[in-house]
This record gives structure tokens, C-alpha cells and sequence, in this order.
């Protein structure tokens, strides 16, 4: 016979109670073990690591986004008669850069547009957010606690 064992989360006597008599209706051995308080802190970390890993995703996603785009090339713009293509992306031309063929055949410009990194932005603002000074930590913690509760050492000059 399979060795079957279910673990299952137990939040109250009702849970613990459907437990058993679905133990008893199916065979299968319930063993209640009690587990360590963590004081609040498994539900505290839950929602940080579901932000870290949604950032992980969302950075991944931009840098793979950004290599495509680059990997297109630059905007060649053609104005000149008998273009089949006026508007294309070329791989010869740099990302960023945009080069135009004047309708009357003169000169020819080339123009840089420097495109922000707003994925760089993006993780850097949540790096300040997450890593703010030790006295704003302490502010918010005296604030949160109360005055008497929180006290702020000095490190040791070293």
C-alpha cells in the first residue's frame, strides 16, 4: 500500500475538526503537530517577497524588451520619391539614432535621442524606498511603537 500523508495549515478547532473526519471517512492518518511560533513575522515577509520576486519578473521582462528593440537597430526616415519603405528600423543604424533623407535629395541629418533607462529608474527608486536612513527607520518605528519602546544606539567608532 502507498504511504499517503496530507499537510495541511490548521487556523482554528474547526479546521482541526474536519481534519479528523475526513481522516476517519478516507483511512488516511492525521498527525497534529504544533508549529513554532513566529510571531507575526511569516505574514510580514509574505508580501516583501512577493514584491522582490514581482520586481525580479518585471526587470527580467524590461532588459529582454530593451535587448529586442536594440537588437531592431535605429529609425532611418526616407523622404525621397519613389521609397517603397519611408519609415523603417535598420540594424546598420545605432539604437538611439535617427537618420533622415531629405525629399529634395540635400543633406542628409542624423539626430540622437537619448532614451531614458526607465527600468534603471524604476529599480533604483524601490532600492531608496526599501534602504531609507537609520533615522527615518528609527522615526517610523518610534512613531509606529511609541518612544518608549524604541531606542536608537550609536555604532561604535571603530
Amino acid at each position: 500500500m502507498t504511504d499517503i500523508r496530507l499537510s495541511i495549515r490548521i487556523d482554528d478547532e474547526e479546521d482541526l475538526a474536519a481534519a479528523l473526519a475526513a481522516s476517519e471517512k478516507t483511512g488516511v492518518p492525521v498527525q497534529a503537530e504544533t508549529p513554532p511560533p513566529s510571531g507575526g513575522l511569516q505574514e510580514a515577509f509574505e508580501p516583501v517577497t512577493a514584491i522582490l520576486i514581482g520586481a525580479g519578473v518585471v526587470a527580467a521582462a524590461k532588459m529582454i524588451l530593451d535587448w529586442w528593440e536594440r537588437r531592431k537597430g535605429g529609425l532611418v526616415i526616407d523622404l525621397r520619391k519613389d521609397v517603397t519603405d519611408p519609415l523603417y528600423r535598420d540594424r546598420d543604424v545605432p539604437f538611439g539614432f535617427i537618420v533622415t533623407f531629405p525629399a529634395d535629395g540635400g543633406k542628409v541629418t542624423v539626430d540622437v535621442k537619448d532614451l531614458p533607462d526607465s527600468a534603471e529608474k524604476w529599480i533604483s527608486e524601490v532600492i531608496t524606498a526599501g534602504f531609507k536612513t537609520v533615522k527615518d527607520t528609527v522615526d517610523a518605528a518610534t512613531k509606529a511603537l511609541g518612544g518608549d519602546k524604541v531606542t536608537a544606539e550609536e555604532p561604535a567608532a571603530g
